[in-house]
């Protein structure tokens, strides 16, 4: 009877226990919809006010597109990707060596914005020739120097002319065309554009039109500032701050198993119970992540490109499995069904630590290795 007794007080200590778990993963849950609805409503529109645009930022920070892949070359011979964009603001524009029309005054204005800009680290400049056919490395670099271009921080490029005007057109979403007939004067836009560090086209300013724009400089100066504020915001920190909470549940989880091996029942209670709320609260900001940034690119090319999908892949589909096995593994422990426990256990630990690893990695491979 005092056997029977003591089970059944420790069943209903461990239905407590899950109890309050899921109260807490609810809370987080319910916490990260009330940002979510928080941030849309009343943050943004703040920002808004602030800067003089509408509540959803309007031209501001609105996505023009995404720049496709390129592979070019710039004026010193280097090559120059969209994976050579990630982490900067960059503002850029089409002109080309021989024109005889708007190119050299954009030029003159794209300087005195790179002189502007010229202790601030996060900006970069881009020029892409609008005539590839003419325009060598070597051209462009003599061009340029013209203008004092800061090759360090300005870059160049040329590349193939189908690519260059698909880049233009599809890309940046900007006219350009062959020149007419008898001439040697290529079409193309007067516009500056504003890339993200994601690629991602956020701001078109003409700056020649002053009817359009009286202080077209100041509007690109305006619209840099609100994404070098994106840079800095608490949205931008989250993606690593996932893969911390990934590393830490993927330690909690070994750190589990090493005890449940030595029988130390009570330290692997423990760890494993901690090992659910860091994951509870990694989902939760997985979620407002990707509510408020959206997704992210892999820009790795060659042999990185198989290796970072097969681990995505196997990371997706495996982590939709763990969040049911997680829960009826711990639901079995707390009832005291050992056996089952168990049994499920043998699954659900070594996928929940490879989902939780390559959660790491997959941080890694995006956000900060480089694969040139």
């Amino acid at each position: 009877m005092d056997l029977m007794s003591e089970e059944a007080m420790i069943r209903a200590r461990n239905v407590r226990l899950l109890r309050r778990l899921l109260l807490i993963v609810l809370g987080l849950l319910v916490f990260s919809a009330g940002y979510i609805w928080f941030y849309a409503r009343f943050i943004r529109r703040d920002e808004a006010a602030a800067t003089g645009v509408h509540a959803d930022r309007g031209r501001i920070l609105a996505n023009f597109g995404k720049l496709p892949d390129f592979a070019f070359t710039d004026c010193l011979g280097r090559p120059f990707t969209l994976q050579s964009m990630r982490d900067r603001v960059w503002i850029c524009d089409f002109v080309f060596t021989r024109c005889a029309g708007p190119c050299p005054e954009m030029t003159r204005k794209m300087k005195e914005l790179a002189d502007s800009f010229a202790a601030d680290s996060r900006v970069r400049f881009l020029t892409i020739t609008a005539d590839p056919g003419f325009d060598t490395p070597e051209r462009l670099k003599a061009y340029a120097s013209q203008f004092g271009a800061d090759f360090g921080r300005w870059y160049w490029i040329t590349g193939d002319k189908e690519a260059t005007f698909d880049l233009c057109k599809k890309g940046f979403i900007q006219p350009i065309g062959d020149a007419p007939e008898g001439s040697d004067q290529v079409i193309h836009s007067t516009r500056f554009s504003i890339v993200d560090p994601q690629g991602w086209v956020r701001s078109v300013v003409d700056t020649l039109t002053a009817s359009y724009n009286p202080d077209p400089l100041g509007a690109v100066r305006h619209d840099v500032a609100l994404l070098l504020d994106d840079l800095e915001s608490l949205i931008s920190r989250l993606p690593a701050v996932n893969a911390t909470l990934n590393g830490i549940s993927a330690m909690l989880i070994l750190f589990g198993w090493a005890a449940i091996r030595k029988k130390n029942v009570a330290v692997h209670k423990r760890l494993m119970l901690t090992a659910c709320a860091t994951s509870a609260l990694f989902l939760c900001s997985y979620v407002v992540h990707k509510y408020n940034a959206g997704s992210t690119k892999f820009q790795g090319t060659g042999a990185a490109r198989p290796i970072y999908f097969t681990i995505l892949i196997s990371h997706t589909i495996l982590a939709a499995a763990i969040v049911p096995l997680v829960l009826v593994t711990l639901r079995f422990a707390l009832k005291n069904a050992i056996d089952r426990h168990k049994r499920i256990a043998r699954w659900t630990l070594p996928l929940w630590f490879y989902v939780s690893i390559t959660g790491v990695v997959i941080y890694w491979m995006l956000y900060q290795a480089r694969f040139e």
